[in-house]
This record gives C-alpha cells, sequence and structure tokens, in this order.
C-alpha cells in the first residue's frame, strides 16, 4: 500500500541573479532605470532572455509541509 501524499507550499523562483552598477538620483530612482533597462534589453540578443534561457536555475526559498495561514 502506498504512502499517503502530503501537501507542500514551496516559495521558489526560476531565473538567474543579475547584478547591475547605474548612476541614479536616489534607491528609488535605481530601481525605476532598472525596470527600464530590463524591459529595453529583455529580448535583445544576448539579453536578460537569452542569458535566463540558457543559464537558468530554480531557486528555492522554503518550503513547508502544509498550507500557511496567511490570514
Amino acid at each position: 500500500m502506498s504512502k499517503p501524499k502530503k501537501i507542500f507550499t514551496v516559495w521558489f523562483r526560476v531565473g538567474m541573479d543579475f547584478k547591475e552598477t547605474i548612476e541614479a538620483e536616489d534607491a528609488r530612482d535605481a530601481e525605476l532605470k532598472i525596470w527600464s533597462k530590463v524591459d529595453d534589453n529583455f529580448l535583445v540578443s544576448g539579453g536578460y532572455h537569452d542569458r535566463i534561457k540558457d543559464f537558468y536555475k530554480t531557486h528555492f526559498y522554503d518550503i513547508v509541509e502544509g498550507v500557511p495561514d496567511e490570514s
């Protein structure tokens, strides 16, 4: 007889970590500039999409048994 299956909640991200250096007035300006840079270069040959596609990994942040009560 097989064991009953359990339910797990898994937090994860598929992709790569990126590091960019950018000039900005403050943290919010840097965030906006990075968003713009990613949007502009996501599908460009050799851009973020190609790098994710070629080298993606699945990063697990946490795994817990059951479904956490987030109320």
